[in-house]
């Protein structure tokens, strides 16, 4: 019972990732406040029964057991950061600001999603299971791509009420259309950064990213036929929609993913058994998002942006000045997290592992990325010993997500939805797509 209730937990926690804001949208106080904190609500459940049920089987919630050690002393010099720096602000602070509810927020932020791991290992227990979520998954994408094909459209038939807003144009005073988030539209500047069903363009532009990932498996190697199809049409829309969307570098990403695990899986074979309707409706997708993409900036345009201002130097100066700022133990947790900022001030940091530096210092970051580095070697063994080969392209795929996240510098994507779930529900499918073909005797 407790296993079943762990299975329709965790699917509807993937359900609500992308739809949280567009729920929340619709809703008035106290509801939407509510909604606000529904993925922590419904995460919680889902980790309440998962504890229930490994404690009623006599397992292990942490998961891989080689992210034990890492897992243990991040947590330890994360409070050590709690205590001291945030507990010292706190005693300094005045009525506006609560720096130790700020680290709570930021310790969240930090590590409670790692959990996601064991609640999805346990909740797909059989090949069965695991192949059933990710047609499940490819159907979620298709409807999440199909809104924001959607929300474009009405965008650009004007079907969304356009308002003047300086020199750019927002969809209606709240600067909303159909699902999602605020938006901007101004094709004519150009300046287009749609949220699709997600709260922010950057969100958007994550989920878009991690569907070829989570599509792949499926596309390749589902036993049935409308499932492969169904797989290369969401890949397909992902690389239409991201340039509708403004995400140029996105369709880039989508683009190269794509051509890396298919070479990486040894799937060029696929090229000469698709089916026909299939790799036509695949062509024009991807023929009309190039040609959309013309209309953007040109390549010279972009090449000159970089010369003047080098994303990597822009990388490097951020990383060097909260280097300085950081010191050993950081200024507090949740002081570059965007969910605390109800709580106190907080600092935009557009990289990652600034952001770590600036909020827990050295040893913080050495301690996550020494968690993030233990988590791709687990998870690339795990893969290795997935000895069915029609289940090893989706552990490729999964184990590619999680390589891409963890290398990845720019934005903060582990600190929100859905990468902040994606990203451990990835680790915890490659370790059942081992077990599940790994012997009985194997650890996990």
């Amino acid at each position: 019972m407790l296993a079943q209730i762990c299975k329709v937990l965790i699917y509807t926690l993937v359900i609500y990732v992308p739809f949280s804001e567009t729920i929340s949208a619709h809703l008035s106080a106290p509801f939407f406040y509510v909604a606000r904190f529904s993925q922590d609500i419904l995460y919680l459940i889902t980790l309440g029964a998962t504890l229930l049920y490994c404690r009623e089987q006599r397992l292990t919630v942490i998961l891989p057991r080689a992210l034990r050690l890492s897992l243990v002393v991040l947590l330890v010099v994360a409070s050590v950061t709690l205590i001291f720096v945030n507990g010292s602000q706190q005693l300094a602070a005045d009525a506006a600001e609560q720096p130790l509810l700020m680290g709570f927020v930021g310790l969240k932020v930090l590590l409670a999603y790692s959990l996601v791991i064991a609640c999805v290992y346990y909740a797909l227990p059989t090949e069965a299971d695991v192949i059933r979520f990710f047609r499940f998954q490819t159907g979620l994408v298709l409807v999440c791509c199909g809104l924001g094909v959607l929300q474009y459209g009405l965008l650009a038939t004007g079907l969304c009420p356009l308002e003047h807003n300086g020199f750019l144009f927002s969809a209606g005073s709240s600067a909303r259309c159909l699902v999602g988030g605020s938006l901007l539209y101004g094709p004519a500047h150009p300046h287009i950064r749609l949220p699709g069903t997600f709260a922010s363009p950057w969100q958007w532009s994550w989920f878009l990213a991690s569907s070829v990932f989570f599509l792949f498996g499926t596309a390749t190697q589902d036993r049935n036929r409308l499932g492969r199809w169904a797989g290369w049409l969401g890949i397909a829309i992902a690389l239409v929609i991201s340039p509708l969307s403004g995400h140029r570098s996105i369709f880039a990403l989508i683009l190269v993913a794509l051509i890396v695990l298919i070479v990486t899986s040894g799937q060029l074979t696929l090229v000469k058994s698709f089916h026909f309707l299939g790799a036509a409706i695949a062509v024009v997708l991807v023929l009309v998002s190039v040609i959309d993409l013309a209309q953007f900036p040109s390549v010279e345009i972009l090449l000159a942006r970089w010369q003047d201002s080098p994303p990597t130097a822009y990388l490097f100066e951020e990383f060097h000045h909260t280097l300085e700022e950081g010191g050993l133990w950081g200024q507090g947790l949740g002081r570059a997290t965007n969910m605390a900022r109800i709580f106190g001030s907080t600092l935009l940091i557009e990289s990652y592992p600034s952001k770590l530096l600036y909020e827990i210092g050295l040893v913080g970051l050495i301690a996550t990325l020494a968690l993030y580095v233990t988590l791709v070697i687990a998870t690339y063994q795990a893969y290795q010993n997935i000895t069915v080969q029609t289940l090893r392209p989706y552990g490729l795929a999964m184990w590619g997500f999680i390589l891409l996240i963890t290398v990845n510098p720019y934005y903060y994507p582990l600190d929100v939805a859905p990468v902040n779930i994606y990203y451990w529900l990835a680790a915890g499918l490659t370790l059942r797509l081992a077990r599940i073909a790994a012997p009985r005797d194997s650890l996990e």
